[in-house]
């Protein structure tokens, strides 16, 4: 199962990473540093936080991607 999910990960990264870069790659970068900050801090609890956010912000600019060319429709109830 784990193995299916990467591959569809990989397909998505190949075919909307450039999307998804033109409109977050500046804030990532700063989540990114943050996060080596983190480590470097030797603070899992703010590792923690600071992925989970990075991660989420990830997904939901992929979403949007995904929405904008017509691949994903907005569901009742969502966010």
């Amino acid at each position: 199962m784990l193995e299916k999910a990467l591959d569809h990960w990989d397909r998505l990264r190949t075919f909307y990473i450039k999307d998804v870069l033109q409109v977050r790659i500046t804030e990532a970068q700063q989540e990114h540093h943050a996060l080596v900050a983190a480590f470097r801090n030797r603070d899992p609890d703010c590792v923690e936080q600071l992925l989970r956010t990075h991660n989420q912000r990830a997904l939901a600019a992929y979403i949007e991607v995904l929405r904008a060319h017509g691949y994903l429709e907005h569901q009742e109830g969502e966010c």
